[in-house]
């Protein structure tokens, strides 16, 4: 199995109008997955602050579905119930299988990718 074809599998991506995911692609998810987003919520979660965490989860829930991403999708939701029923346990417990997926993720895709991305 290729870098393409496990980044694929891992991310749950669904390939749209049979297009296959491309270079281009894989960088913006890259870059996505080392962005401020994961530990914006995660900061939120600890602090309790379940307005934000709430917000910080439908942001990204809308930024993986434009970037073709379902592997978050349960955890997202996840943390967004839990965060109604203000339950930060649980909110950590999927935050921890987020970070989790995520380094897997990223370690594919550092095998593929040698250099890091510019900062912007």
């Amino acid at each position: 199995m290729d870098t393409y074809e496990q980044v694929i599998s891992l991310l749950g991506i669904k390939n749209q109008e049979g297009k296959d995911c491309e270079e281009e692609q894989l960088w913006e998810i890259r870059a996505f997955l080392q962005g401020q987003d994961f530990l914006r919520l995660g900061h939120c979660i600890q602090g309790k602050q379940w307005h934000l965490v709430m917000n910080n989860c439908n942001r990204m829930k809308q930024h993986c579905e434009e970037l073709g991403i379902t592997c978050f999708d349960n955890y997202l939701k996840g943390i967004r119930e839990a965060a109604r029923h203000q339950n930060g346990n649980e909110a950590l417990q999927l935050m921890s299988r987020i970070t989790a997926k995520r380094v897997q993720i990223r370690k594919v895709l550092s095998e593929e990718f040698q250099h890091e991305i510019p900062k912007t």
